[in-house]
Formats: C-alpha cells, sequence, structure tokens
C-alpha cells in the first residue's frame, strides 16, 4: 500500500470513528511508544541484574561450600597488636593528658576511670570521665591535643554547660577511651580464619 493511501485510510477511519475514536487510537499510539522506548528496556535491565545477583550467589554458594575463607597470619596479628601501648603504659598516657590540660589551662574535676578487658583479643580498654571547666577555644584545643598525642584514644562522647550566657568558662564532661595491649602480642597462636562471602 502506497504511503498516501495508507494516509487517506487512517483519515478515513479517524474520521468514522469520531473524536472520541481518534483521541482512542491515539492513546494507544502513545501506549505502545511509551511500551518499547521505557518499560521493555527497564525489564531487560532488571533481567540482566537478577541474572547477575544469581550468578553472585552461586559463586558465593561455591566459595563457602569449597571452605574458602581468608586468613589471617600471626605476622598480621602482631603487627596490628603492636599498634597499642602496653596496659602498664597507662600511668604516662595519664600524665599525656593532664599535661595537655595544664597547657590550656583547663580546670580539671576529679575524673572516673574504668578498666575493661577482653580476653580474647588481649585488648584493654581504660574509660576515662573528665569534668573540665574553662573556654570553648581551651576545650576543643585540650581534645585535639590529646587526641594528637595519644594514637591509640578516641573520644567517645563530649558534653557542655554553660552556668549564664554572658559567662566566658564553659563546663564540660569529655568521654574519652584509652585503648592498651592487656598482654604480650600473640607469638605463635593459629591463623584466625574469617568467613568468606
Amino acid at each position: 500500500m502506497r504511503p498516501a493511501r495508507l494516509r487517506y485510510a487512517l483519515r478515513a477511519a479517524v474520521h468514522e470513528l469520531g473524536r472520541v475514536g481518534g483521541l482512542g487510537i491515539a492513546l494507544l499510539a502513545g501506549a505502545a511508544a511509551f511500551y518499547f522506548a521505557a518499560v521493555r528496556p527497564a525489564q531487560e535491565e532488571t533481567a540482566a541484574l537478577q541474572e547477575r545477583r544469581a550468578e553472585i550467589a552461586r559463586r558465593a554458594d561455591r566459595q563457602a561450600s569449597a571452605g574458602a575463607a581468608a586468613s589471617v597470619s600471626p605476622a598480621q596479628i602482631d603487627r596490628f597488636m603492636g599498634f597499642f601501648p602496653a596496659l602498664e603504659s597507662t600511668p604516662a598516657w595519664l600524665r599525656t593528658v593532664y599535661a595537655v590540660a595544664e597547657r590550656e589551662q583547663l580546670e580539671l574535676a576529679q575524673g572516673s576511670y574504668r578498666l575493661s578487658e577482653d580476653r580474647l583479643l588481649g585488648l584493654a580498654q581504660y574509660r576515662i570521665s573528665l569534668p573540665v571547666r574553662g573556654s570553648y577555644p581551651q576545650i576543643r584545643r585540650f581534645i585535639a591535643g590529646v587526641l594528637d598525642g595519644i594514637p591509640a584514644l578516641s573520644l567517645e562522647d563530649v558534653a557542655f554547660q554553660r552556668e549564664r550566657i554572658g559567662e566566658g568558662a564553659v563546663e564540660a564532661k569529655i568521654g574519652l577511651t584509652l585503648y592498651l595491649r592487656a598482654a604480650p602480642p600473640p607469638q605463635s597462636k593459629p591463623a584466625l580464619a574469617l568467613g568468606g562471602s
């Protein structure tokens, strides 16, 4: 059929159907165009992603059934544990904390100290809670100074309180945790197996 005849046949069909029928045909044509332009490519992409997910799951199952596991050598454990200072060095690290507080001219109230050990890992956590009083910049410099000076120290929390709005001094409660090696690093422990996925 020639293009001119096809156009004439379409016009005649639309004329016979009326406006509502023409609108229906236009909607059907738009829906078909939308399906081929958007829906079908999305379906194909979804199928490809599902196939990829299934392949990854099959690979993970094969590795798990074959007993594939990453192992950590004793040398790696020793290197990791060597980062942490020995438990016996706690007084020296506390002197560092107090020296930084003195340098920043902070008032230190009596703090609380709590030691807990993880015997499996051989690490100890020395939790320090220090109430301090000083200006906001002094307290910030104190926190930055102790974290710079003690690599195995972490800041757990800080709470600020000011008595009156115009007052320059701020009271803060600072929570710090010092991580320490509770026992000498393991020398001849077998390699740890970490489950692979």
